[in-house]
């Protein structure tokens, strides 16, 4: 049996209609090529022994490390910034409290050098942190003014002075953790 003969608007439509759902396949299977790209860019940004700083009281999160609206577009939730600052900041004063305890520095030594590891994480941490952080860092986190006084010298409200310190944090981690310094610890 002969096919019908089409006429051209049909075989156009019909051409178009092809094209268009090439194109719609074409387009979905890049975006789910681009979807795994950024899981795994994901997955590998927030490890799990990083997710473990999360805040176990976090409502974006749950204490889960991903924000529970961002389920299908994954994302870092903000309590693990933080809490990557604070386990880092937290291992500086441990550090400068041995240093003026006058406890030894420990030095490592390999075929042809040496290097002393706590303070280099000090002088890591400080100088990534005042990038960073700013006037912020250096009166509140560096010399613990309280925040009267931290508002007073940097002209904030007190409720936009603690949302800058929460941003702040957040910046920091990000740096701390993009210039492995977080990875430092955990080897530890």
């Amino acid at each position: 049996m002969p096919r019908p003969r089409l006429s051209f608007e049909q075989r156009r439509s019909d051409f178009l209609a092809r094209v268009k759902d090439r194109e719609e396949k074409d387009r979905l299977r890049r975006r789910a090529g681009r979807r795994k790209a950024r899981d795994a860019q994901f997955e590998a940004d927030c490890l799990r022994l990083d997710r473990l700083t999360a805040d176990p009281f976090c409502v974006k999160c749950a204490g889960d490390g991903v924000p529970i609206a961002n389920r299908f577009e994954p994302t870092v939730c903000r309590c693990v910034w933080r809490g990557i600052f604070r386990t880092c900041f937290r291992r500086r004063r441990e550090i400068r409290d041995a240093q003026v305890d006058g406890r030894t520095s420990v030095v490592r030594s390999w075929p042809g050098s040496f290097g002393r590891p706590r303070e280099n994480f000090a002088a890591s941490f400080d100088l990534i942190c005042r990038r960073v952080g700013g006037d912020l860092f250096r009166l509140w986190f560096e010399r613990g003014l309280d925040s009267n006084r931290a508002t007073l010298r940097l002209g904030l409200d007190r409720g936009r002075f603690f949302h800058a310190a929460y941003d702040a944090e957040v910046r920091m981690g990000r740096a701390l953790r993009a210039e492995g310094l977080f990875a430092e610890i955990k080897g530890d």
